[in-house]
Formats: structure tokens, C-alpha cells, sequence
């Protein structure tokens, strides 16, 4: 079956959350680790808000991964300005990456990495968790954020 990679709507929202707590099954250590909140009904607020904001924002943009009419990844980044010491100063940030199966990340970070060449950016920085190899591919360089993520940047 095909999947489609699609700009996400409020309607989507639910799926969303739905994904998220299968995700969160797996990755309990997130939670032991305190990136995500133990408990469902704040998670789901937060997911919510976390989508919302990001629909509504210019510089924020959602896309959702379908197969078979589910989502089964959900995709959040925003552009960010960083002082110009650093090398990239405005950068496309994909901070949120949850894929419930294979999916086509390739082609998700390639419509982010246009869509930020749009908005002027001249890097692309991808927020994953450890030994996602396919991100590794993609992207040029990358460090270790802290025990559970790694984040990887490309020139633009």
C-alpha cells in the first residue's frame, strides 16, 4: 500500500495523539528519561497544543505520513534564528519525529529541507532519537545532544 505524505489538518489531531501513545509503549524510556510526561491526559493536552500551535504558526509546519487512511508518523519543524557565530544562523528544525512504522523519512526531510530553503534558512537540523541511520544518511553531520537524542544538521 501507498504511502502519502500530506500537510497535517485540525481533523488529523487525533490520530495524532492515538499515535503517540502507541509510540510511547515502546519507548517507555522517554518517559523515565523525562523528555515525555507519564501521565496520558497531560500528553494529550500537550500533543494537542504542540500541533495546534504549529498549524497556526507561518514559520512551523506539520506533515503526517497516511497508508492506508491512518497516520502512522507525524512530523513537526520550525524555523529558528540563531546568532550568526554558528555557521548555519537560520535553520529548518524538525523537533518532532514520531513514526509508528517504515516510512519514507527521506522524502519527509526533503519536503522540510525545501520548504526551509523557501523560508530562507541555509540548514536543515533534525532532533532524533539514537540510531535512526536513515536521518544519519540524509543529513551531513551530527552530534550527541544528550543520552537519548542526537541531532543532525545539513547545509542548505
Amino acid at each position: 500500500m501507498e504511502q502519502i505524505i500530506r500537510e497535517a489538518e485540525i481533523k488529523d489531531i487525533r490520530q495524532c495523539v492515538t499515535l503517540t501513545d502507541k509510540l510511547v509503549k515502546f519507548e517507555e524510556n522517554l518517559c523515565k528519561a523525562h523528555i515525555l510526561i507519564d501521565n496520558p491526559d497531560e500528553r494529550h493536552n500537550g500533543i494537542v497544543a504542540m500541533i495546534g500551535e504549529a498549524l497556526v504558526n507561518p514559520d512551523s509546519r506539520v506533515l503526517i505520513v497516511q497508508k492506508s487512511g491512518r497516520i502512522i508518523a507525524l512530523f513537526i519543524a520550525s524555523i529558528i534564528n540563531k546568532p550568526t557565530v554558528f555557521k548555519h544562523n537560520r535553520i529548518c528544525n524538525v523537533w518532532l519525529g514520531i513514526s509508528q512504522e517504515n516510512c519514507p523519512i527521506e522524502k519527509v526531510l526533503s519536503e522540510f529541507q525545501e520548504w526551509g530553503k523557501e523560508k530562507g534558512c541555509n540548514a536543515l537540523s533534525c532532533h532524533v532519537l539514537n540510531g535512526n541511520k536513515k536521518v544519519q544518511r540524509f543529513c551531513e553531520n551530527g552530534y550527541n545532544a544528550n543520552k537519548i537524542f542526537n541531532v543532525y544538521e545539513k547545509s542548505i
